[in-house]
């Protein structure tokens, strides 16, 4: 699943899922608030300059949030036409992290339905370090019909 992400994303960043298993919910029950949980790096070292880093971890938050909000409707057969973000807030809580090692990213959808999301998400250090903070709403639709 994790090919789906925009082909850039893969060329830049490394990632790998805490949880295999996020894209086979358990379809018997109501839908949850979906979590999904990616340690990510960039592919290429960065370097040292931290307003780079800053970059890319603002780049990460932009890439993963809607998604995360529509598992459990794509889990039950939604298929998405068209996804982007329409209000997208960063904080970041340090100025100086090292985005070369494996970093954390943590998101949780509160809200996707009538075709917007609503997503909160957090960076953490290998060390358990809060870097940056981020929240998303955005719009996920249906192909239109011909």
């Amino acid at each position: 699943k994790l090919a789906e992400f925009p082909p850039t994303f893969h060329r830049i960043f490394e990632a790998r899922p805490v949880n295999q298993n996020i894209y086979k919910p358990d379809l018997s029950g109501p839908l949850h608030s979906p979590t999904y949980h990616l340690w990510v790096k960039p592919v290429l070292n960065v370097g040292s300059d931290s307003l780079l880093h800053q970059y890319m971890a603002a780049y990460i938050s932009d890439s993963t949030m809607v998604e995360t909000a529509i598992l459990p409707h794509i889990a039950r057969g939604f298929f998405v036409g068209m996804a982007f973000s329409l209000d997208h807030c960063i904080w970041f809580h340090r100025t100086k992290f090292d985005m070369n090692d494996w970093m954390l990213w943590e998101q949780e959808s509160d809200f996707a339905g009538h075709s917007r999301t609503h997503t909160r998400a957090r960076l953490w250090t290998r060390d358990g370090k809060l870097v940056m903070t981020a929240v998303q709403e955005g719009v996920a639709r249906a192909p239109l019909k011909e």
